[in-house]
């Protein structure tokens, strides 16, 4: 083997220029000279011959994925017909089927255990707390929200999955629980559950807290960092009311080679499994809807569920080359299906794979999945709907 040669940068600082437009980086040449560079972008300074350790790394990764999803834009180009956007989405439908998010068929309802129902006539509504059997004997926290007068009356109503959002409160949270009432109000039976490691499935720490709160609350001791005895909950120590735990598990089940979205989306199915069956639900109508963490799993659902006739997605859906582009957002385990790039997919085909049924999806400028990346979703999954012409067509 020759001689090792010598590094021919290394990152000596990278800093802003009070006001200037570009980031100035300086790196130090073999003979101790300094040279530097003015660019804008991670791009630019790989461009113009720049590049750090970390920059590399990135970048690696970035240009794999990117060039990944170069081959989807170019096999989406070569649809030119109905028929091959008909065989396009049929791909799609069973890649999330099977591949990514190992969807059940529909089965039986579980056992339902119904622990409390009460009526509230100002509001119109009675409510059934319950809980539903899912995977591997889990037993799963759940509300059914019902217009009053409807048990018992003969009549089938419309009904809406409602997922909650990645908050720790779950179902219970104020947010959530004004959809599920508000909905029940304008004539939809509505069944809301807990989702993994929220509102009574919590599973890690005490008293409300997840991994995520114990680790920015607690002293290197391991102690409570406040006077406190306990520790205190993410809203006690005035951090965002989000669940982290689903990290943890989620890699766990890396090890098997599974997902979390697998349990996600097995939860979903069986809370439709059972409201379908409720007597007073007309199994022909129904739909979900989520927002964040929940119009994730609208998502999943609306793609690898027939039984889902209408889904609304709500501040979620992008696409995976806008979102590597921004860097905002920090994936749960749940939201990284493993491979998708790499096998030709992203985020519209979950939309395609679901056409023609009603879908709405609903973006927001002040998100983390960035607004242009919804759009041109959006634009890229429009086909797979016009193929099949008008609605009643």
């Amino acid at each position: 083997m020759g001689p090792l040669r010598p590094a021919t940068w290394a990152v000596v600082a990278a800093f802003s220029v009070p006001g200037a437009d570009a980031s100035i980086y300086k790196h130090e040449i073999v003979d101790g000279q300094f040279r530097e560079v003015s660019c804008t972008t991670l791009d630019d300074c790989l461009q113009k011959g720049f590049s750090t350790p970390g920059m590399l790394l990135h970048r690696t990764w970035a240009m794999e994925i990117e060039e990944a999803l170069r081959r989807r834009t170019a096999r989406l180009e070569e649809l030119k017909n109905d028929t091959a956007i008909f065989a396009r989405q049929t791909q799609a439908r069973l890649a999330f089927q099977h591949r990514f998010l190992k969807a059940a068929m529909p089965q039986k309802a579980p056992e339902v255990r119904l622990l409390r129902r009460f009526e509230d006539p100002d509001r119109g509504v009675a409510v059934s707390l319950i809980l539903f059997e899912t995977w591997k004997g889990q037993a799963v926290p759940a509300v059914i929200f019902v217009p009053m007068g409807v048990e018992g009356s003969g009549q089938r109503l419309p009904a809406v999955l409602h997922l909650p959002g990645h908050l720790a409160g779950g179902l219970r949270d104020p947010e959530e629980q004004k959809l599920s009432l508000g909905l029940a109000q304008r004539g939809y039976v509505v069944l809301s559950f807990d989702p993994l490691s929220q509102g009574e499935r919590q599973q890690y720490g005490a008293d409300g807290s997840d991994l995520e709160c114990r680790a920015r609350t607690t002293d290197k001791e391991g102690g409570p960092s406040s006077t406190s005895s306990k520790t205190p909950s993410c809203s006690e120590a005035g951090l965002p009311p989000c669940s982290k735990a689903h990290d943890h598990f989620g890699k766990q089940m890396w090890l098997l080679g599974r997902t979390a979205a697998e349990l996600f989306v097995r939860d979903a199915q069986r809370a439709l499994d059972v409201l379908e069956e409720l007597p007073f639900v007309d199994p022909q109508r129904i739909g979900a809807v989520g927002c964040s963490g929940g119009g994730m799993l609208t998502a999943y659902l609306g793609a690898v569920d027939p039984r889902v006739q209408a889904t609304a997605v709500a501040c979620y859906f992008s696409t995976l080359g806008q979102e590597l582009d921004t860097g905002t957002c920090n994936y749960d385990a749940e939201q990284i299906l493993w491979g998708m790039a790499k096998h030709g997919y992203d985020k519209p085909d979950m939309l395609a794979a679901r056409a023609p049924r009603p879908t709405a999806i609903l973006l927001t400028s002040h998100d983390c999945f960035p607004l242009e990346g919804g759009r041109q979703g959006f634009a890229e999954a429009a086909p797979f709907w016009e193929a099949y012409g008008p609605p009643g067509a």
